[in-house]
């Protein structure tokens, strides 16, 4: 073989060789260049300025474990300050619906959210949406709204909880979705009311874990329905007035405050129930015909602060505030534009977040030790 011939064929394989090389490279740059765009594509969901833009209509607040503060609203989709910017997600980034009435988050970081229809997941990058079941939705299955359970009712500290229009309740166990039927003891027609459809007999208001993860479900006509892992417990002394109940507590202590709409305020200390505002003389048993403010009976939010006092928010008594003596009460006149707080949230600093709601301008107010002020941003 001539050394002519050796160096031509050394030469053909070395350009063969870089040629894999350059189109491999290629493959790789291109490769690289898609994946980018496809994350700064995800990343760049939103639309993200320096203004806070929700003056009112707000329905839902929550700060995650990062610290970002999210505020939900009834049409304009949702909102999240990272600390420096506000940036807002609607129907166009992936939100299946713009009203946002509940946000929560996982043991993982993703944060999920109770739109006005379904629920999704933001992991950070996209929305997700989940698969409802029609069966689940008493206004879709009219026929039967007594749905059975799609899971077996159980507890856990992962465990979400949403709203459903059914006689139940929606858990997130951390990858899917299930339906829990609230249990109905056999004979149990006591509640049943001619003068309300029967669609509103069951479903809940409220839903709260406590400090030991029991699941306390508020219902419209059933008063407080608990289980504690293994057992069912009902509540519903006098009806709570009209066996309603709005709000559900664990005080630090241990204690459980329930908010009736009509009823008022009721203590359980595990052992004993009493009217806590009949004993502090702020009940009204007149309040479906007397929406006149000076009293203590249609209780929608309850929380506690840093000072072990106990905050109530009414539907139109404004806010009051016990604190283990007296009673305070904020209206109008002192800073709230109405007399009606739907939501009272706590922070990771303890401060106290104060929302009128869905039932009317949706505005967000923080109390500065006197007055309440509206919130404007950060």
């Amino acid at each position: 073989m001539s050394k002519t011939f050796f160096h031509q064929r050394i030469m053909t394989i070395n350009f063969i060789f870089f040629l894999l090389i350059g189109l491999l490279s290629c493959k790789n740059t291109n490769e690289n260049k898609e994946t980018k765009e496809e994350i700064e594509t995800q990343t760049n969901l939103g639309r993200t300025t320096d203004t806070f833009q929700f003056k009112n209509g707000i329905i839902s607040f929550f700060e995650d474990s990062k610290g970002n503060y999210w505020f939900g609203t009834k049409k304009n989709g949702v909102c999240k300050f990272d600390g420096n910017n506000y940036t807002y997600f609607t129907e166009t980034d992936g939100l299946p619906y713009n009203q946002v009435q509940d946000i929560q988050e996982d043991k993982n970081g993703n944060i999920l959210m109770q739109t006005g229809s379904g629920i999704c997941l933001f992991d950070g990058l996209k929305f997700t949406n989940f698969e409802m079941n029609d069966e689940w939705d008493g206004l879709k299955n009219k026929e039967n709204f007594n749905t059975p359970s799609s899971a077996k009712w159980k507890i856990s500290p992962n465990y979400l909880y949403f709203q459903a229009r059914n006689n139940g309740i929606i858990r997130y166990d951390g990858t899917k979705l299930d339906y829990l039927a609230i249990p109905i003891p056999n004979g149990d027609n006591i509640y049943e009311r001619d003068d309300i459809p029967p669609m509103v007999y069951l479903p809940f208001t409220r839903i709260y874990t406590d400090k030991d993860d029991k699941v306390w479900i508020g219902t419209f006509n059933r008063g407080v329905v608990g289980f504690d892992g293994k057992d069912f417990t009902y509540f519903n002394p006098n009806k709570f007035g009209s066996g309603t109940t709005r709000s559900l507590f664990q005080d630090k202590d241990g204690n459980y405050w329930f908010g009736a709409n009509g009823g008022g305020v009721y203590f359980y200390d595990g052992k004993d129930m009493k009217n806590f505002s009949a004993e502090k003389k702020l009940d009204n048993p007149n309040y479906l015909t007397s929406l006149t403010t000076g009293n203590l009976s249609q209780v929608w939010a309850i929380q506690q602060d840093n000072k072990d006092r106990m905050w109530f928010g009414t539907v139109n008594s404004g806010v009051w505030v016990y604190d283990g003596s007296n009673m305070i009460n904020y209206t109008s006149k002192d800073g709230l534009h109405e007399n009606s707080i739907e939501i009272i949230y706590k922070d990771s600093k303890g401060e106290l977040w104060f929302c009128s709601g869905m039932n009317t301008a949706g505005y967000i107010y923080k109390f500065n030790g006197k007055t309440f002020e509206k919130f404007d941003g950060f």
